[in-house]
């Protein structure tokens, strides 16, 4: 199986799950009929790049249509105008005339902010329905591929964003590559994906069978149609062995109070008796206890923001 990143076949089969079980589970969260995208198959296979610890779904052929981001439209949590990682970055651009290009910018919410601290910006966006409305607001963007546009942007910007774009494709070096064909020497790449090595991303086919479980709609949406790649730090660092980059930080987002109760109940569930013991306290109390056995788990919450530099 060729990796989506190298084009190297070295990699390695990690497991198979039933692809009726995740038609039932989509059904069931969120009443999206999810089984024509996987016509014809009844296992999904989830693969490792050696090479770089990238794990993806396969076929590529699972990835979700504009249809299926529809739907998703309607869930009222899905689409938020502002995110933690919009404004990690915003507070990083601190000087005035960047030209920055955001690839699958949506309605353009970021590139509307960068524009009112005094930046010069373009948005790429593939549904033709949020390209419309961005113009509307004013903003320039494209209903284009970053290939297309690579074409006749040859080293133009300053920095070049995607936010929660990578984990939904399967031509990942596609992308990338393209991305940096846009990009001039000394300019930033700058990428957030979901971070898959916090708990509730960890990946067990038991809670994918399980239509009721507390975390369901999470590992859902970390499937396909949804999800088509599992990033991880150790993953996206090794884009700078692939590519002409240099990695400056990753940033990592906060925990927040919704996500520390939720990393509470997962972990109340793993612990089986001496779970049922510590759910009997009070919640500051099983609180304190947990962080004190598992002080990693509430550091940090589900996005992380990779930052290079172009070579």
């Amino acid at each position: 199986m060729i990796s989506p990143i190298t084009g190297t076949t070295n990699t390695v089969l990690e497991e198979k799950i039933s692809t009726q079980s995740i038609i039932e589970g989509y059904k069931a969260v969120f009443n999206i009929d999810v089984s024509p995208y996987f016509k014809g198959f009844s296992m999904l296979e989830v693969y490792k790049c050696q090479d770089t610890g990238y794990r993806y779904y396969y076929p590529f052929s699972f990835a979700g249509d504009g249809t299926f981001y529809d739907y998703l439209q309607k869930i009222p949590w899905y689409y938020q105008d502002w995110k933690w990682e919009y404004q990690a970055v915003l507070d990083i651009l601190t000087e005035n005339n960047y030209k920055v290009l955001e690839i699958g910018c949506g309605k353009g919410a970021f590139i509307k902010q960068l524009q009112h601290k005094g930046h010069s910006c373009i948005g790429l966006e593939l549904s033709a329905d949020a390209t419309i409305l961005g113009q509307k607001e004013g903003l320039d963007i494209r209903n284009q591929t970053t290939e297309d546009f690579a074409l006749t942007n040859t080293d133009s910007f300053d920095i070049v964003c995607s936010f929660q774009l990578l984990e939904h494709i399967s031509n990942v070096n596609s992308l990338i590559t393209s991305s940096l064909k846009t990009l001039k020497k000394g300019g930033k790449l700058i990428i957030a994906v979901p971070n898959n090595d916090i708990l509730f991303f960890s990946y067990t086919k038991q809670y994918i069978s399980n239509l009721n479980h507390l975390y369901q709609p999470i590992k859902l949406l970390n499937l396909p149609p949804h999800h088509m790649g599992l990033w991880t730090p150790k993953s996206i660092s090794s884009l700078t062995t692939i590519y002409n980059l240099k990695l400056d930080t990753i940033l990592k987002e906060p925990i927040n109070e919704h996500r520390k109760s939720l990393i509470i109940s997962i972990l109340i569930e793993k612990l089986g008796l001496a779970g049922k013991f510590i759910n009997k306290l009070a919640q500051h109390q099983k609180e304190w206890i947990l962080q004190k056995l598992f002080p990693s788990y509430f550091i940090n919450a589900d996005t992380m923001i990779a930052i290079f530099t172009k070579l």
